[in-house]
């Protein structure tokens, strides 16, 4: 699965410098996306033979479909709107710039959803136990408040050097000023601290 990020990461690289237009640059990502989600299924199916595909459920039905396919449209809203509003509102230069840091802090984003996606087992043991209430709520809220310090001590970092990084990186004149830099740092504190919210929406949509 690696190798086809990498691989997706590599073609856009190499599309965009040979020229293609944007919506091309997109079809043939979507293209990668599909022979890696085939790719991983083979896989799944090969290495776990027994999965077999329900013909027959009877009276089980499956439940919460919904309210996941609900989130994952907002979260693919969420995530790639500001493209969208900068380049209409504003020019594709400032696309470019946004880019650069939104690049730095999707990392940092992806990272932190890694941790959430390492602790939903945990959380769902924690929510199902035979504790007292109060006990599991003052867990949830030792997680939440891991989630709010992380965030601050990243911010924090990332405040204090992604400007110089960006000026060494891409040159002084594809630094973002002061407004839109709060705004950049603020949408990266706002996703870490609402990665525990998450976790219990996918959680909940899953039972």
């Amino acid at each position: 699965m690696n190798i086809y990020k990498i691989l997706e990461a590599v073609l856009e690289v190499a599309l965009v410098m040979y020229g293609l237009s944007y919506e091309m640059v997109l079809f043939i990502t979507l293209i990668v996306r599909v022979i890696m989600n085939l790719r991983v299924n083979k896989i799944v199916f090969k290495e776990y033979p027994w999965l077999k595909p329900v013909e027959d459920t009877g009276d089980f039905k499956i439940q919460g479909m919904s309210h996941i396919l609900i989130y994952k449209l907002v979260s693919v809203v969420y995530e790639n709107v500001d493209v969208l509003l900068i380049s209409t509102f504003v020019n594709p230069i400032s696309v470019i710039i946004y880019s650069n840091y939104k690049y730095i802090t999707k990392y940092i984003s992806d990272m932190m959803y890694m941790v959430g996606n390492a602790i939903v087992s945990s959380l769902g043991n924690l929510l199902y136990s035979k504790e007292d209430a109060e006990q599991v709520y003052y867990k949830y809220e030792m997680i939440n408040t891991l989630f709010y310090f992380l965030a601050c001590v990243l911010t924090i970092a990332l405040g204090y050097c992604i400007n110089s990084f960006v000026a060494i990186w891409v040159g002084p004149k594809k630094v973002f000023d002061y407004t839109s830099f709060a705004c950049v740092l603020f949408l990266l504190f706002h996703t870490i601290v609402r990665r525990p919210q998450y976790i219990l929406k996918r959680y909940f949509c899953s039972i």
